[in-house]
């Protein structure tokens, strides 16, 4: 799916979504990516299981840093451990977990807004 770039004011975008994966800044990535404000970059993530407080170091490190992660699970939407996001709301960050699609969608309109979003994409595979 296509996507509106938003303005050329620094901040990353996704362009477009899909099986064929994810179009940002130009670049196609058929890995799972963490996408910052102003940063993209494959993510070591391939399903909700891999997820460890380790894998969110550069968004905690991050400046400025996020207040919102989206994660996209791929087609379908999957739930993340209550520890994990206890784990991370006691680091100051939010994690939404959805499908990838509505992810994108979000994560494009909350850069738009200039709000602290950060999200993990895993791929769409159907």
């Amino acid at each position: 799916m296509e996507l509106l770039q938003v303005g050329s004011d620094g901040r990353v975008y996704i362009e477009t979504y899909g099986i064929e994966g994810f179009s940002v800044a130009g670049h196609l990535w058929t890995e799972s990516i963490l996408l910052l404000p102003h940063d993209v970059s494959a993510w070591s993530v391939n399903g909700v299981s891999d997820l460890t407080l380790d894998c969110f170091d550069k968004v905690l490190s991050s400046s400025p840093r996020a207040e919102i992660f989206l994660l996209g699970c791929g087609t379908e939407g999957s739930m993340v451990s209550q520890s994990l996001m206890d784990g991370l709301k006691s680091r100051g960050l939010v994690l939404e977990s959805m499908n990838t699609g509505a992810a994108c969608r979000t994560y494009n309109l909350l850069v738009s807004e200039n709000r602290r979003v950060a999200a993990g994409l895993m791929p769409i595979t159907s």
